[in-house]
């Protein structure tokens, strides 16, 4: 199957139980198939959390724990999708491949730069491998 709905979202911390119920409001209205929520403020990232935050249908994900407290990607997606097992993730960024019924693969990355012009540079470069790598 793929994906009808993909959620984007700068959460700006997702240790808020409001913010979570928001998510999980959000999802569920929407039926949303793949969430990725930049700059989640959490160090870890538990299947329990998941269940929590987005339901039993979220049972996958990939997670870019936050440094103290900033930065923090989550990718969480509906059972349904075909995860082919493989997934990255590097200093800015989390990409996750997916799979057709067909056996094409596909590959979603969800990113959060960095602020300094320094960090920045670095971050195109880690762009430029993804796309090598993927």
């Amino acid at each position: 199957m793929d994906p009808e709905k993909i959620l984007v979202w700068n959460v700006r911390g997702l240790n808020s139980s409001l913010r979570q119920d928001a998510l999980r409001d959000l999802v569920d209205s929407a039926r949303i198939d793949i969430v990725c929520c930049q700059e989640t403020k959490m160090q870890l990232i538990t299947h329990r959390d998941i269940l929590s935050i987005l339901g039993a249908d979220f049972s996958e994900f990939v997670f870019l724990p936050a440094v103290g407290y900033s930065g923090g990607i989550l990718v969480a997606w509906r059972r349904n999708l075909r995860y082919s097992g493989i997934h990255r993730v590097d200093s800015h960024s989390v990409s996750v491949q997916f799979s057709h019924e067909n056996g094409a693969t596909w590959w979603f990355t969800c990113v959060y730069g960095p602020q300094n012009d320094a960090a920045k540079i670095l971050f195109l470069q880690e762009l430029r491998d993804i796309r090598v790598g993927c």
